[in-house]
């Protein structure tokens, strides 16, 4: 889901340059048991994808586990972070403004779209 999400996003923004379009993440939670972990999806070549493990921890249900609050509460705190730093970057995206001339690689190339018949919303809009 992190990975359509992600394609859908840059989808919106296919003018923008693809070192931008590297910075972007999305974000996916995963409760397995007691574990929580936060994993971050991103573009890293042509269509290819990666998602690292940012931080992890145990959910405790006994007051002798009481320790690993601490890394709840870090967990927390790294959600946060990530969080205002993809703010300023979706800011950068969606401000970006191409040049006649530029001659950088086309993002769209870099996505695996579905079909590869993904359009912006304001073409699909125009059809």
């Amino acid at each position: 889901m992190a990975v359509c999400s992600l394609c859908k996003m840059l989808s919106d923004n296919l003018d923008c340059p693809i070192k931008d379009a590297k910075k972007v993440r999305m974000y996916s939670i995963q409760i397995v048991s007691d574990q929580i972990t936060l994993f971050a999806i991103s573009l890293v070549e042509k269509k290819k994808y990666l998602a690292i493990e940012l931080a992890s921890c145990v959910i405790p249900f006994f007051f002798e586990a009481i320790t690993c609050y601490a890394k709840i509460f870090n967990f927390f705190a790294v959600i946060r972070n990530e969080f205002v730093e993809q703010e300023k970057v979706q800011r950068k995206i969606c401000s970006f403004i191409p040049f006649a001339d530029d001659n950088t690689e086309d993002l769209h190339e870099w996505l695996h779209l579905p079909d590869d018949d993904l359009l912006p919303f304001s073409e699909m809009l125009t059809i």
